[in-house]
């Protein structure tokens, strides 16, 4: 677990506070089986007077939600795959005040890796 807060100017007239929440747990199910969570948590908002000239400083403002399961699974030392489930949520307000801009999405992975040894490429030259 690991907990930030991030204090800068934004270029906008304000400054922009940021807190940030990060889980990450591992566990081995058996020899060759990994699981693997982790998640994470930002929210940014705009510090001080953000009406009139600063109004723009107020889309600063969100929340942002990431979260990924994976499973490892090892075939030799140098061969492994790997399958992901991501999902992400972000939620800012608007600069024209009309509501909350909403972005969502979920993504399915799965890699192949090899691990080897380096290799000279001018072996036998």
């Amino acid at each position: 677990f690991d907990f930030s807060r991030q204090v800068s100017p934004s270029g906008r007239g304000a400054e922009s506070e940021g807190d940030r929440m990060v889980l990450d747990i591992s566990h081995q199910i058996t020899s060759r089986l990994l699981a693997v969570f982790d998640a994470s948590y930002e929210m940014r908002t705009a510090q001080g007077d953000t009406g009139g000239l600063n109004a723009s400083a107020a889309s600063l403002n969100r929340d942002y939600v990431e979260a990924r399961a994976a499973l490892r699974y090892m075939f030799t030392k140098e061969w492994q795959c790997t399958g992901t489930y991501r999902f992400a949520h972000r939620t800012s307000t608007s600069f024209s005040g009309l509501g909350d801009e909403v972005a969502t999405s979920n993504g399915v992975f799965f890699s192949v890796e090899f691990n080897g040894q380096q290799r000279n490429f001018f072996n036998g030259f």
